[in-house]
C-alpha cells in the first residue's frame, strides 16, 4: 500500500525522512506541521477500549497488531498531514449520562451527552494530543501555575504552591493582617 497526500509519499509502514522526525518537529520555533509517527508510537498508544462503530473488537486488533500496524500507521500519519479524518472516522455514538444520582431522571437538562469515538478517531486524537504537548513543553510555552490537565499537576500542587506563597510573603513581612 502507497500512501500519497500533499506532499508527502510513504509506503505502509516505512520510516519517513528526518524532517519529519520527532526531536524536529518539537525543536522548531512555530509548530508548522504535525510530525509523522512511527509504528512504535502507534502501538504504544492504541487504547483499549472498543466502540460499537469499530470494525473489530479492540482486543483482538490489539492481539493482531504486528499485522494492521503499518496500514494504522499510514492511516494516522496521512490524518495529521492532511489535517483531518476520514469520512468514516467522523462518527461517533452519544449516549446521555445522568449528570449526578439525584437528580430527576426525567429531565433532559439533568444528562450530559458522552461521545464514544471510533479507535483510529482516538488514536489519532492520542497522537496530536502528545506532539503538541511535547511541543509546549519543549518550548517552554506550557504555563508554569496552572495545574488542571498536566501530567504531574494536581489541586493538591495548586494547593501547596499558594500555600508557599503565602508563607513566603510572610516571612518576608509582605502580609498585612487585617482584623475586624
Amino acid at each position: 500500500m502507497r500512501l500519497a497526500t500533499a506532499g508527502y509519499t510513504q509506503a505502509a509502514g516505512a520510516t519517513t525522512s528526518s524532517q519529519f522526525g520527532s526531536a524536529a518537529c518539537i525543536s522548531q520555533p512555530s509548530m508548522v506541521t504535525w510530525c509523522a509517527v512511527s509504528a512504535d508510537e502507534v502501538r504504544q498508544y492504541s487504547g483499549y477500549k472498543s466502540c460499537s462503530l469499530d470494525p473489530i473488537p479492540t482486543h483482538l486488533l490489539r492481539d493482531c497488531i504486528h499485522a494492521v500496524l503499518p496500514f494504522l500507521t499510514a492511516v494516522v500519519n496521512a490524518s495529521l498531514f492532511e489535517g483531518h479524518l476520514p469520512v468514516s472516522h467522523k462518527k461517533a455514538v452519544v449516549t446521555p449520562l445522568l449528570k449526578k444520582t439525584p437528580l430527576d431522571v426525567h429531565n433532559l437538562k439533568n444528562y450530559r451527552p458522552v461521545s464514544n469515538l471510533s479507535f483510529v478517531c482516538k488514536l489519532v486524537e492520542r497522537l496530536a494530543a502528545k506532539q503538541l504537548v511535547d511541543y509546549l513543553v519543549a518550548n517552554e510555552l506550557m504555563p508554569k501555575l496552572p495545574s488542571a490537565y498536566r501530567r504531574h499537576h494536581s489541586t493538591k500542587t495548586a494547593v501547596l504552591r499558594v500555600m508557599s506563597d503565602i508563607l513566603t510573603a510572610m516571612d518576608n513581612q509582605q502580609v498585612v493582617y487585617c482584623w475586624t
